[in-house]
């Protein structure tokens, strides 16, 4: 039963929870920072671990087909090692050694079969040649429309910059195998039995997380921006071919001419996790410098901004809904369970 303020439960895991999705009705997957992937039970509040040795920060999942998709970082972190905290051990610094970085190093995406017990089994490579220089800018969410997986990958160029070394040195990066071609899109895949073709099916993003499908097919993603706000946090209504901007170009700069498809809100916080879209509208979740970690609502035809939610303990890693509700998972382990209401929700963690 949810209370008067729209704050339906919670569950919680030990864990710093970085990815999930459904895999019916009452279970979800999900993924956690060490690796592991854990089968919530939303109706029971049962929970099981399972313990896979071959997944490295898991951004992002999704079922289709009877498989489980995830992203994750492959050797990036193991290559040019640097001891860190939780959110800063996998972040390299490889100035003047990028060649000798990316000719071993690759992020990768891969599937799993699911077994009758929700149980993951036949591991598949679909890409392990994702450029990235750390966490930031590697693969990130995953969303399916029942035909492709579509996949958020960041760009390894910072800030934005039309002549860096990802710009000017895409040949080279490309003959040493990396995939130059997804550096910066929302890439999409069909999966067969056989090999399976990657390709670009939106380009101009710097570094988009969490992704969602819209009931009339737009894909919605937040763009992070940057210190220098040339490239401010946005929120981007995606299609087919479209070139959002990057590395040419910061938010609302390009001139008419220039084939940039501007975004439709920015946001006033910054560092955008996730962005889901439902009939109610789009909830963004960010940072704020006053409120922490919150999610924003925006309506689809007027863009209105909504507070809705307010307080979690860290970064929103997931949102799904299923029967009206919403489910807000955090990177400190919590799943919380509200209503989708006009009323601002406070966490309950």
């Amino acid at each position: 039963m949810c209370d008067a303020d729209g704050y339906c439960g919670l569950f919680k895991l030990e864990t710093g929870i970085t990815a999930a999705a459904w895999l019916d009705d009452a279970r979800m997957y999900l993924a956690d920072f060490g690796g592991s992937i854990h089968l919530l039970n939303v109706e029971s509040g049962e929970i099981k671990t399972l313990l896979l040795n071959d997944l490295r920060i898991p951004q992002g999942l999704t079922v289709l087909g009877g498989r489980l998709y995830a992203t994750d970082m492959g050797n990036v972190c193991d290559v040019l090692p640097k001891a860190g905290e939780l959110l800063e051990s996998c972040k390299r610094d490889v100035t003047g050694r990028e060649f000798e970085f990316h000719r071993v190093a690759g992020a990768r995406i891969f599937s799993y079969r699911i077994d009758p017990d929700g149980g993951l089994s036949d591991r598949r490579v679909i890409e392990d040649r994702i450029l990235s220089r750390h966490r930031d800018y590697g693969p990130h969410g995953l969303a399916t429309d029942g035909e492709y997986v579509y996949v958020s990958i960041g760009h390894p160029q910072d800030p934005v910059d039309p002549e860096g070394f990802y710009v000017t040195n895409v040949e080279q990066l490309r003959a040493q195998g990396g995939r130059t071609d997804l550096m910066g899109t929302i890439a999409r895949f069909r999966p067969t039995d056989g090999a399976v073709e990657i390709e670009a099916w939106a380009t101009g993003f710097r570094n988009v997380y969490g992704i969602s499908i819209a009931a009339d097919g737009t894909i919605y993603g937040a763009d992070n921006g940057e210190q220098n706000w040339r490239h401010r946090e946005e929120l981007n209504a995606i299609v087919q071919d479209g070139f959002y901007g990057f590395p040419h170009w910061g938010t609302n700069e390009a001139p008419s001419d220039a084939g940039v498809i501007e975004p439709v809100a920015v946001l006033s916080g910054v560092g955008s996790t996730m962005a889901y879209a439902t009939k109610r509208g789009v909830y963004v979740a960010h940072r704020d410098d006053l409120y922490g970690y919150v999610i924003d609502r925006f309506d689809y035809e007027t863009r209105t901004l909504t507070r809705f939610f307010t307080g979690a303990p860290s970064y929103i890693t997931g949102i799904l809904e299923r029967r009206g509700l919403l489910y807000l998972i955090d990177l400190a382990g919590n799943v919380h369970v509200v209503e989708q209401r006009s009323d601002p929700i406070w966490s309950r963690w």
